[in-house]
């Protein structure tokens, strides 16, 4: 009883560290912010700039371990015994809804912008390759790549959890075949797995950091209520509250029943944005940046920009690999569990078909829609950017535009709300 009482109680080497680090990161911070810009530039400098060849080629090698678990002789090994615990369908809309939330809106609707203005390889800002490769990079950003790469994880977690009926929820567990289970279970181990959650916080603190003003921002376009930092905390305080109900009904009742209203919700808004927005230009639009992305595929895996020193593949590609790095045990361990008795190929060929088809889609008529926006005249991307730089205020702005030229745009305020609230 006293085993069973410690296992479920909080482990204090694993709770209290990474507790007292980000406490103290947060003073720090919070007692000069000008310092602490400083301090994180310089970090964020040094780890793309120094190490992003390595993010690259992780990418890379887990890419050539996704086409060996698909193609190789554990393919058709199935993960447990039992019959598939979701429909396929359900199944996609979990893993989608894990992995997207209200800032995917946000970077969806602006990236291209960026892309744009700020183009790699050269390239003239504004100019028509730069056009051309705007919704490329998204696609490759949001593409095969990155979701090879959790299904790849997904599978080794899966193995562990219904094949060999093990509890692997910490990133030192996955060490053990590596340093064995003394050193796992040891300091070392204690050190990965505290490293690793203060830096889970800060990627979670970020995605709330653009997820929340675009709420609110999003509820006083829609119904006039002030942005106020009370409002901040009730946005987040609703969102812990509906996880914390969705986790306690299970899977099947909460997660599952979340997943799917919340992707019918968003699929239904982008399919009438698609419709409005210009169907014929995004179709269009759409495949030509699949042949930009094939053409350009070999430079954008191992873009690293050492001559030129342009800043692009740093501030967007190694930012996006470390991003899904960071994310990958926590998402990995869930879409896990979510895939027993699906073979080692369906959930390869699954997570990433199913994944890649759903961000295209949500990059694409997103991305397309700015690209028409700002071709139409209807918004100033480049007054917008200089003169406010939060997010929820950009979409505010879109806003305004759409309310004057209704036929030519899909509200994103609409979409935003439904998508985040939905999930």
């Amino acid at each position: 009883m006293k085993n069973e009482k410690r296992k479920t109680g909080i482990e204090p080497k694993v709770f209290f560290p990474p507790l007292i680090i980000v406490g103290i990161l947060c003073w720090l911070t919070v007692r000069d912010l000008d310092a602490a810009n400083v301090v994180i530039n310089a970090v964020f400098s040094y780890v793309t700039n120094v190490w992003g060849w390595a993010f690259e080629w992780y990418m890379v090698v887990m890419l050539f371990g996704w086409f060996w678990l698909v193609f190789g002789p554990y393919a058709k090994k199935r993960l447990g015994n039992e019959p598939p615990e979701f429909s396929t369908a359900s199944w996609i809309f979990m893993m989608f809804a894990s992995c997207t939330s209200a800032a995917v809106l946000f970077w969806g609707s602006i990236e291209i912008y960026y892309y744009i203005s700020t183009p790699p390889f050269g390239l003239e800002p504004n100019s028509t390759g730069a056009k051309e490769l705007g919704l490329a990079y998204s696609l490759f950003h949001w593409g095969p790549l990155p979701w090879a790469t959790y299904s790849f994880l997904s599978v080794a977690f899966a193995y562990f959890f219904f094949v060999r009926k093990m509890e692997v929820i910490r990133p030192s567990s996955t060490l053990v075949p590596l340093v064995g289970e003394k050193h796992a279970k040891g300091l070392f181990g204690t050190i990965v797995d505290n490293f690793y959650l203060v830096a889970l916080i800060f990627a979670m603190g970020t995605s709330l950091g653009l997820a929340t003003p675009l709420v609110t921002e999003c509820m006083q376009w829609l119904f006039g209520i002030p942005h106020t930092l009370q409002l901040d905390a009730i946005i987040i305080t609703c969102w812990i509250i509906l996880n914390a109900i969705c986790v306690a009904c299970g899977l099947q009742k909460g997660v599952r029943i979340a997943s799917d209203v919340r992707s019918y919700l968003s699929f239904l808004m982008l399919g009438w944005v698609f419709i409005v927005s210009g169907a014929s230009f995004i179709m269009n639009y759409f495949t030509d940046s699949v042949g930009m992305l094939l053409m350009y595929l070999p430079r954008m895996l191992f873009y690293t920009d050492p001559i030129a020193k342009g800043g692009f593949p740093q501030g967007w590609t190694v930012f996006y690999w470390a991003w899904w790095v960071i994310y990958a045990i926590q998402m990995s361990i869930f879409l896990a569990r979510i895939s027993r008795g699906r073979t080692v190929r369906e959930l390869c060929f699954g997570m990433v078909l199913g994944l890649t088809a759903s961000t295209w889609i949500l990059w694409t008529v997103l991305g397309s829609n700015t690209l028409l926006l700002m071709d139409k005249n209807i918004i100033n991307m480049s007054k917008s950017d200089r003169t406010v730089r939060c997010g929820a205020r950009h979409h505010r702005n879109l806003g305004r535009s759409a309310t004057q030229h209704r036929h030519h745009v899909g509200l994103l305020h609409p979409l935003l709300y439904c998508h985040r609230y939905a999930g």
